[in-house]
């Protein structure tokens, strides 16, 4: 009979082949980063795509004019008198939020009106992950920087290459729209996809995600005036 033969590793073989897990997993964890990162911009163009189609409901609904993207927080209507006119709240009824006129469910405006890729807790009730185009959906007193009434979607000669929404920052969040040329540019932007890039929806529903070129920079304020003010030109590489 022969005598059984037993392998064991060595104190040396079991590091070796925990360094070689090591080496493996720091090869692959940014892999699947880069991965995890470009499916959460992939749900925020879908996200954005969702709106769209709800501001192309209200279009039909409204005798061709677009979103009202008049600029108040989202409160209460005793709070703030403005409150009707809140983007978000005209198009909650379009995308079957439940409680529109209220501040809660406040889950239910997070998972629409924000970016996956937005840190947890960044939606309060009040600010979105995107900001809409105030020149061609929003009113204001003749002579404002921004439209003096939301304008009707067959007005405009290039929806193809005018922001219709756009990842916006704290900075306007407030507001809840691009109401300055100067909010489209990408040190105001938040440039929080893959390789630096921001998710935008077009007028003709159309979304992408853009970086720079051909996004202006905070110098080329009258570049950023194509993407949103109509009148204006092409957009750049659009």
């Amino acid at each position: 009979m022969h005598a059984s033969i037993r392998f064991r590793f060595t104190l040396i073989e079991l590091l070796v082949v925990v360094a070689i897990i090591a080496i493996l997993a720091s090869l692959l964890l940014p892999a699947l980063s880069q991965a995890r990162a470009m499916a959460k911009s992939t749900q925020c163009i879908n996200k954005l795509k969702q709106m769209g189609m709800g501001c192309a409901m209200y279009i039909g609904e409204w005798d061709g004019y677009f979103l009202d993207g008049s600029p108040c927080p989202m409160l209460p209507e005793a709070i703030h008198p403005y409150q009707p006119y809140n983007w978000m709240r005209r198009l909650a009824e379009y995308l079957s939020l439940p409680d529109k006129n209220r501040l809660k469910p406040v889950e239910d405006k997070a998972k629409t009106f924000t970016c996956p890729q937005e840190p947890a807790g960044e939606f309060n009730g009040n600010y979105p992950s995107w900001h809409i185009n105030q020149f061609i959906a929003s009113f204001g007193s003749p002579g404002s920087f921004k439209a003096d009434r939301p304008r009707k979607a067959d007005s405009i000669t290039l929806p193809s290459a005018k922001v219709y929404f756009g990842g916006g920052t704290i900075n306007s969040a407030f507001y809840h729209g691009f109401f300055y040329p100067s909010y489209l540019t990408t040190g105001q932007l938040e440039m929080r996809h893959p390789g630096s890039k921001v998710n935008i929806l077009f007028v003709d529903l159309h979304a992408g995600s853009f970086g720079a070129p051909p996004l202006p920079s905070a110098a080329n304020v009258p570049l950023a005036s194509k993407w949103l003010i109509e009148g204006h030109g092409a957009a750049p590489g659009l």
